[in-house]
């Protein structure tokens, strides 16, 4: 899914959904793992990495009144409590930041946590 406003290339599913309405259920992976997973990803002969907590926030509609707080036609089967890596370190570099879907908020995380992930490709 092309974001027109910031030239990303969004993977519509979770890593270990598919389909075109994104059945089954996410993967979720430690922070190195997802990294990994992004930088591995063979899909429409794109170079997919982790987003950064900044192009994750490009997705997230706080307008929303009810959760997820995420276009749900671009990316469906997105659970309204999921966590998702980004690829931003914090100041402690045990921890990186991660996105919540049910209010678009954004904590720094330990990194050996398992959460879900979502990879983007572009500028």
């Amino acid at each position: 899914m092309k974001d027109n406003a910031t030239g990303l290339v969004w993977q519509k599913c979770s890593i270990g959904q598919s389909g075109l309405d994104c059945s089954g259920v996410g993967i979720k992976k430690t922070w190195t793992d997802a990294i990994s997973t992004c930088t591995g990803l063979s899909l429409a002969g794109k170079f997919w990495r982790l987003p950064n907590v900044n192009e994750f926030k490009t997705i997230v509609d706080t307008n929303k009144s009810t959760s997820p707080v995420i276009d749900v036609s671009y990316f469906p089967n997105t659970a309204s409590s999921d966590d998702y890596w980004s690829s931003t370190t914090s100041t402690v570099t045990a921890n990186a930041w991660l996105v919540n879907f049910d209010d678009g908020s954004s904590i720094p995380f330990s990194k050996s946590s398992n959460l879900y992930v979502r990879c983007v490709s572009g500028p």
